[in-house]
């Protein structure tokens, strides 16, 4: 059986980070795009630096801190090895034992970034930039 092939792409753009209230980095859900990484870099020319929260009430000093000059990657580990080829044969071992029904099929999860929920807030407006790495079935 061969695995699909799944190709991964990016997209970088600018952005500005308010003051209070925080603003999601991405107006629309993230969840359609399959967006597994994302990098913010804050430049070593920003006045201060960005607090990154996962809902509306991130704060200045509350959120995670991402310092002048740094570059930081958000990452979902899918190289994990995780049994999913065995978990289907013991459903169906389990099924037979127990007499019970098998689901034909047990879909593989695949973890995905939602960037209407990624939240970011300065003490001063802050330009930074960010990029979106998705993936993309071929």
């Amino acid at each position: 059986m061969n695995r699909p092939v799944i190709k991964q792409e990016g997209n970088a753009q600018a952005f500005t980070v308010p003051v209070a209230p925080a603003a999601p980095l991405m107006s629309q859900s993230g969840l359609t795009a399959m967006i597994d990484t994302f990098i913010i870099t804050v430049p070593s020319t920003a006045a201060n630096s960005v607090f990154l929260g996962f809902n509306q009430g991130v704060i200045v000093g509350n959120g995670i801190e991402l310092l002048i000059g740094t570059t930081v990657q958000f990452k979902i580990d899918h190289d994990t090895r995780q049994l999913y080829e065995l978990q289907n044969l013991l459903i169906n071992i389990n099924g037979g034992v127990c007499g019970q029904p098998v689901n034909p099929k047990e879909l593989i999860p695949f973890v995905v970034w939602d960037m209407s929920q990624i939240y970011v807030v300065a003490a001063a407006a802050t330009a930074i930039t960010f990029a979106t790495f998705k993936a993309v079935y071929i």
